[in-house]
């Protein structure tokens, strides 16, 4: 699963980006390998990450990011 973004760190979102990126080539050439990238899903209307799924430092993951993150990776264990 990629890097997600998150509102405190949103400062360094343009390195996040590019160290997502690192572990595809790994993923892409290997067999039984899923890229799951959850970026864009984090990010609000507004194009910032939505503040529901943080607790209140607004770095860690909040219990309704987690639901999502498993929504995100049920369709690859299939």
């Amino acid at each position: 699963m990629s890097i997600g973004p998150s509102p405190v760190c949103w400062s360094l979102a343009a390195k996040q980006q590019q160290a997502k990126l690192l572990p595809k080539e790994f993923i892409d050439a290997g067999e039984n390998l899923d890229d799951i990238d959850v970026w864009n899903q984090f990010l609000g209307a507004d194009g910032k990450p939505q503040e529901e799924f943080f607790v209140t430092d607004r770095l860690h993951n909040s219990g309704s990011s987690y639901k999502f993150r498993v929504e995100a990776v049920r369709p690859c264990l299939k």
